[in-house]
C-alpha cells in the first residue's frame, strides 16, 4: 500500500463511528491518536489525510469480531447518506447516465478508486479498480462500496422494478465470514477474479427512471462539481489529469480537451506538468497503457477490440503505441503472459 497524503473528506467516517461505537469501541482515543478531534467529523469541509484514514481503518480491524466491518458500513449508508451525490444519483435520466456520474464524481466520496465501464456482447461490465489499498484493507474498502452501491441498486429498483444485477464480482477469496454476504440477495456473488465489479444486462442502460427532476439534478451536480473543484485544489496537476483521464472512454484525449475539462489553457497545462517533473504524453501513455493491459489479459479482449476500447481509430497506430509501452507487440506480450 503507497503512503499517500492526499485529503479525503470524511463524509462516511461518522458511519465508522456509529458502528465501532455499538461494539464499545473507544473512539475518542482512536481518533485522538491521528490527531482528529470527534467534533470536527460534522463540519462539512472537514478533510483527513490518506494516511490517517488507513490507520484509522487498520486499529479498527484489529479489534476482534470486526472482520466484517466493511459489509456492516456498507449496509447503513443508504442513497440517503449520499448527500448531493445520492440526490443526483436519483434524479438521472437512466442507468447509463448513473453510471457515468458516478465515474466523474465518484472520487468526492470515495478515492483510490477508478472505475471502467466495458460491454461484453449483452452485458455490461463495471471494473472497480482499487489503486491504493491491498490485504484487508482493500477486502474492507470494497465490501463497504459494494454494500453502498447495492442499496442505490434496491433503491433504484423501487422506481424500476425490471432493474436486476447479474452478478459482482471481487478479486479476493471468500472470508470465514462468507455468510455475511447474503444480504446481496438474488445476485450471483463470484470470488476470486481477476478484478472487482458488477454485471448487468445491456438492455437496462436505457430504461427511463420516472418521476425524476431535472433540475433537482443540475443543482446537485452543480454542488457536486465544487465539490470535485474544492477537492482537486488540494491535487498536483499531475494527479489532476490522471483524474481527468479517467473520464475518457473509447477515445484517445487531446491535450486541449484535457485542459478544457480543468479550465487551463493547454499552454499553462503544459507548463504546469513541466514544473512537475512530467508531461501529457506521458500521463496518457501511463493510464492507456495500464488499460490496454487490463482489457488484453484480464478480460481476454482482442487486439482490435482493445485499439477501439482506447480510442484508436487505425489499429496499426495502437499496435505502435502498445510496442512504446511494452517494447512487444500486443500478441507477444500475450504470449508471454500466458506462459507465466
Amino acid at each position: 500500500m503507497k503512503e499517500s497524503t492526499q485529503p479525503i473528506p470524511v463524509y462516511y467516517l461518522g458511519h465508522l463511528v456509529d458502528s465501532l461505537a455499538s461494539h464499545s469501541f473507544p473512539i475518542n482515543a482512536w481518533l485522538h491518536n491521528q490527531g482528529i478531534q470527534i467534533e470536527r467529523l460534522v463540519e462539512p469541509d472537514t478533510k483527513i489525510s490518506a494516511n490517517q484514514l488507513d490507520k484509522l481503518m487498520s486499529e479498527a480491524l484489529k479489534l476482534k469480531g470486526l472482520e466484517a466491518l466493511g459489509l456492516d458500513i456498507g449496509s447503513r449508508l443508504q442513497i440517503a447518506h449520499h448527500g448531493t451525490f445520492g440526490l443526483a444519483l436519483l434524479n438521472c435520466e437512466n442507468f447509463s447516465h448513473i453510471l457515468e456520474f458516478v465515474r466523474r464524481y465518484l472520487v468526492i466520496r470515495i478515492p483510490f478508486i477508478e472505475l471502467t465501464i466495458l460491454e461484453e456482447d449483452d452485458r455490461i461490465v463495471v471494473l472497480a479498480k482499487d489503486t491504493h489499498w491491498e490485504g484487508n484493507l482493500h477486502r474492507f474498502v470494497i465490501e463497504a462500496v459494494s454494500g453502498a452501491f447495492f442499496n442505490i441498486f434496491l433503491a433504484l429498483k423501487q422506481k424500476i422494478p425490471e432493474l436486476a444485477l447479474e452478478s459482482i464480482l471481487f478479486d479476493y477469496s471468500a472470508p470465514n465470514y462468507v455468510s455475511k454476504y447474503d444480504r446481496f440477495k438474488g445476485v450471483n456473488l463470484q470470488f476470486d477474479q481477476a478484478y472487482c465489479g458488477i454485471t448487468f444486462n445491456k438492455s437496462l442502460l436505457k430504461i427511463a427512471i420516472p418521476y425524476v427532476d431535472k433540475l433537482s439534478f443540475l443543482q446537485a451536480q452543480q454542488a457536486c462539481q465544487q465539490e470535485l473543484d474544492k477537492l482537486m485544489q488540494f491535487s498536483t496537476y499531475k494527479g489532476k489529469v490522471q483524474q481527468c483521464l479517467m473520464q475518457f472512454q473509447n477515445k484517445r484525449p487531446t491535450l486541449q480537451e484535457v485542459a478544457d475539462n480543468l479550465n487551463v489553457s493547454n499552454r499553462s497545462l503544459h507548463r504546469y506538468l513541466t514544473n512537475e517533473q512530467t508531461s501529457f504524453k506521458l500521463l496518457l501513455d501511463e493510464h492507456q497503457a495500464r488499460l490496454a493491459k487490463q482489457f488484453l489479459v484480464t478480460h481476454g479482449y482482442t487486439v482490435s477490440q482493445t485499439a477501439a476500447s482506447l480510442g484508436f481509430i487505425d489499429i496499426a497506430n495502437f499496435r505502435r503505441a502498445f510496442k512504446r509501452w511494452y517494447q512487444c507487440t500486443p500478441t507477444e506480450f500475450l504470449e508471454k503472459a500466458k506462459k507465466n
